[in-house]
């Protein structure tokens, strides 16, 4: 059986935004991340000209190329179909809205209105007709809305348009033309109508091509009127209304906000046409214009509301707009804010979202110089190294913020796997560990200031892939396929007193080395291809050392799950875990020498381990084949987190992670990395549930059915 949800029912669904202004904090501005959803990932065309999420959570786009379903999966597209006669009538689709019974209404560019039933996938056509006045009075539909009494208003490009949702949904002609007595109410209702806006007493807002209108009205048609009328010589493109009841209004002169000076006086915000305007749930106002995106704070403290920044497209930043001009905007019923755009199909952010943030290598030749990273490091100097796989190494100057994305740029033609700082006669040295030859260079690193280059040091062979020095000063540096190397630097700086230890002269089980770690015992601990090998402070510097040897008995649970081991980690209460490649995550009881593991079975996103760090409230987080994973020991609970979250691929690389001095996590991957503080990551509160879409026996698509 196979189910797919809907958007806003799962928060693991894939759907889920810079002219900066001056006084704004870079730190401020790379939380705000936009995830771009084109016609490279199904959307029909580019052009978004409006949104609607439906009772189900489906989300509904119309555009230039056809209307939208998104389950958060997958598109269905409904075009114009010659030879099926309930297909939809155009492709051009400019608003949306849902009746009681689920009915979708769309509203197209002229070719008129159509109810969709979700039931039988079939569509009915509503349309101007000459001969009669209950018929639509346009086929250029601007604007939908269904008030509180199930009435449809359609606002159209000839007038205004009311239909009872109540009498016969198949009846063609049924629509009562609002007709508007000027001689006693001093005003006239214009035929252009933009957007529609209900106030919770019934009022209803118009946004026409010559200003703003109010209707009153009751149950009865007869008895609607124009109340009142503002901005004249003003074409209102938006209305909405904030929690204290004022209304915000997008205009072809501005963005105005409705105050108490006088009975409905208006203040102007902010200058320039502002098409579309929405509120998220912490009473932001986002208002999409020509020019980027607005964002203003509405905080009950003030008197209206304050510009906060403004987003636009900046091509060296992935996460930004993808392009200025702005047709929609929709606030979803789990606060994400959706944005069409003219020509960049959507952008999405959401303001109460995971707070990670994804850097990568860009068009800009400061940026990181390759995605798949193969180590992260942080020296003594606060310095942040980044070795990559294909694009050398890359280094963060002090002071500069991990997202900052200005690296300086060494040694670009080598493949670094593994970097740590080394002591050497009382200086400070970055040795950094290569899949090729020459597999290891140092740096002397005692001045941060330091611009040399890297050098050679000869005397290993094979790829170094991890380095440690322990407390003894010795430097230890496992390769792929050539075992161990054990150094004493005081002997000899130039390379050549590199101890092997191999299969050949120890009990090592593999020359396979991942990963090397001292834990606070004194204890040397080496994940190797072939199971976890152990050195105690006697045996670590013997000439012939004896390894306690642990692996995978498949007949006792207790035993190693995996024997391939990568990340080995001493938590700050004393306990190592010990991180596989296919059998999850272990746990190390050191005084009776037995492991517990946790798979996927227990809650783990996937079973390949390929990092851990601890939290300052003692949780790992740990990177995986499947994203990312915050794991609560004490609890033993899981947390799962992925590309929805804001991470930069499914896929994390072995051993590539780092928390910094200031408490903030990076994970590399094989899309750039993804930087963090723990404390940031909220997880969502809101309960989901089900929308079941299709029905699989043996592979064969049975008849759907939906459980809401």
């Amino acid at each position: 059986m196979s189910a797919k949800s809907p958007y806003y029912l799962n928060r693991y669904l894939p759907f889920v935004f810079l002219l900066t202004i001056p006084f704004l904090k870079s730190e401020a501005q790379n939380k705000v991340r936009f995830e771009h959803i084109t016609t490279e990932n199904g959307l029909s065309q580019n052009d978004v000209n409006c949104i609607f999420q439906d009772s189900e959570g489906f989300m509904w786009f119309g555009t230039h190329d056809g209307l939208n379903k998104y389950d958060g999966h997958r598109f269905t597209i409904y075009r114009p179909d010659s030879e099926n006669p309930h297909s939809i009538k155009s492709n051009l689709i400019a608003a949306l809205d849902e009746d009681r019974n689920g009915n979708i209404w769309i509203g197209t560019t002229g070719k008129g209105l159509a109810r969709f039933d979700k039931k039988t996938e079939e569509f009915v056509h509503f349309q101007y007709d000459a001969t009669t006045d209950s018929s639509l009075s346009n086929d250029y539909v601007n604007a939908l809305h269904i008030d509180r009494f199930n009435r449809l208003w359609v606002g159209t490009s000839d007038g205004l348009n009311l239909r009872y949702l109540s009498e016969d949904p198949f009846k063609k002609n049924a629509f009562i033309r609002i007709d508007v007595d000027a001689k006693n109410q001093g005003n006239h209702l214009p035929t252009y109508v933009n957007c529609l806006h209900e106030e919770p007493n019934g009022t209803l807002w118009l946004g026409t091509m010559n200003g703003l209108y109010q209707l009153m009205n009751t149950r009865e048609h007869e008895q609607v009127r124009v109340s009142s009328s503002f901005f004249t010589e003003n074409s209102i493109n938006s209305i909405t209304q904030d929690g204290s009841g004022a209304l915000i209004l997008g205009s072809k002169h501005g963005l105005y906000y409705q105050t108490g000076e006088k009975p409905y006086g208006f203040s102007k915000i902010l200058d320039g046409l502002h098409k579309k305007i929405c509120f998220d749930n912490q009473k932001n106002i986002w208002s999409g214009t020509d020019n980027g995106l607005y964002l203003l704070n509405n905080s009950e403290k003030q008197s209206e509301p304050v510009l906060k920044t403004r987003f636009e497209e900046n091509v060296k930043d992935p996460g930004s707009l993808n392009k200025n001009l702005i047709k929609s905007i929709y606030k979803d019923r789990m606060g994400i804010i959706w944005i069409g755009m003219n020509g960049g199909g959507l952008n999405k952010f959401d303001p109460s979202g995971k707070n990670f943030t994804h850097v990568k290598k860009t068009i800009d030749p400061k940026s990181l110089t390759y995605n798949k990273i193969r180590a992260i490091y942080e020296d003594s100097h606060k310095t942040l190294w980044i070795g990559t796989e294909g694009g050398g190494l890359d280094m963060l100057a002090t002071g500069k913020s991990s997202t900052s994305n200005t690296f300086d740029h060494f040694t670009r033609s080598l493949n670094v796997f593994t970097m740590a700082e080394v002591e050497i006669d009382r200086r400070h040295f970055l040795l950094a560990g290569c899949e090729k030859e020459p597999f290891l260079f140092i740096k002397d690193i005692t001045e941060p200031s330091s611009i040399t280059q890297f050098s050679s040091l000869p005397g290993i062979r094979g790829g170094a892939f991890s380095i440690i020095q322990d407390t003894q000063g010795f430097i230890w540096i496992g390769s792929y396929f050539n075992g161990v190397y054990r150094w004493d630097p005081n002997t000899e700086l130039s390379g050549h007193n590199f101890f092997q230890i191999g299969t050949h002269n120890t009990n090592l089980p593999s020359k396979i080395i991942r990963n090397i770690f001292e834990d606070t015992r004194g204890n040397i601990w080496l994940g190797t291809g072939d199971g976890l090998c152990k050195l105690t402070p006697e045996e670590a510097h013997s000439e012939k050392p004896d390894f306690i040897i642990y692996q995978n008995d498949p007949y006792d649970r207790t035993t190693l799950s995996h024997n391939y081991i990568l990340p080995i980690y001493e938590s700050r209460n004393g306990t190592l875990w010990i991180g596989t490649f296919g059998g999850g995550l272990n746990r190390l009881d050191r005084e009776k020498g037995v492991f517990k593991s946790y798979t996927e079975k227990d809650g783990l996103a996937n079973n390949v381990i390929k990092a851990i760090q601890e939290d300052d409230n003692q949780n790992l987080w740990i990177s995986t084949n499947k994203g990312l994973t915050r794991f609560d020991p004490k609890r033993e609970t899981f947390t799962n987190y992925d590309i929805n979250d804001g991470l930069q691929s499914h896929e994390f690389q072995e051993l590539a992670s780092v928390k910094r001095a200031n408490g903030e996590m990076i994970f590399g991957g094989v899309n750039g990395f993804n930087v963090f503080f723990p404390d940031e990551i909220k997880d969502n509160q809101q309960k989901a549930k089900g929308v079941l879409t299709d029905f699989y026996v043996l592979n064969q698509m049975k008849n759907c059915f939906r459980s809401v």
